[in-house]
């Protein structure tokens, strides 16, 4: 399962630095990334509308935690 993630994004680099060499046509890897970055913003959209209360707890907690690892090591 991981695999195929990290496959994603591998192609994902792949197409933006293809992009950034002129290799692909701009135009094709432009609107896979608008796809993309409108997917996620809609994600985020739907997951604050749902549960900011989740976010902010989420949040919370990273913080926590990272101030009880700094505080151990």
């Amino acid at each position: 399962m991981r695999r195929v993630v990290w496959l994603g994004i591998g192609a994902t680099l792949g197409a933006i630095g293809a992009r950034r060499l002129g290799r692909l046509g701009a135009s094709s890897v432009d609107a896979r990334v608008r796809r993309e970055t409108r997917r996620l913003r809609r994600d985020l959209a739907a997951a604050i509308e749902a549960g900011r209360h989740e976010v902010r707890v989420a949040t919370a907690n990273e913080r926590s935690r990272r101030r009880g690892s700094r505080r151990s090591g």
